[in-house]
């Protein structure tokens, strides 16, 4: 069963079910894991390369509701390693759910 990912609220958020303890992960991408718990989505810090369902915006423990940005401007924690990110640049996910300066 597909699972939307837009809030009735407001369309900026939504919830979902953490898959793993997140309360250290506020800000960084999560993505899906393809399971639902209680008919929502699981999700967890998004690895390098995957598809990033959206930001996290709470603190949720292991099986706890999330909230998730996934429209608008959000404040996401970056790989300060990495190349410089500017406004307009594509970004994605490293192995550790920070987000990374993409060129494709």
């Amino acid at each position: 069963m597909a699972t939307s990912i837009q809030s009735p609220i407001d369309g900026l958020t939504t919830t979902f079910v953490a898959g793993d303890d997140l309360r250290a992960h506020q800000n960084k991408l999560i993505a899906f894991s393809g399971s639902e718990s209680r008919g929502l989505p699981v999700g967890g810090v998004a690895g390098a390369n995957e598809v990033v369902a959206g930001v996290l915006t709470d603190k949720p423990n292991d099986t706890e509701a999330g909230s998730l940005q996934v429209n608008g401007l959000a404040w996401v924690v970056a790989d300060g390693n990495a190349a410089a990110i500017e406004a307009g640049d594509l970004v994605g996910s490293d192995a550790a759910g920070k987000a990374v300066k993409k060129t494709t």
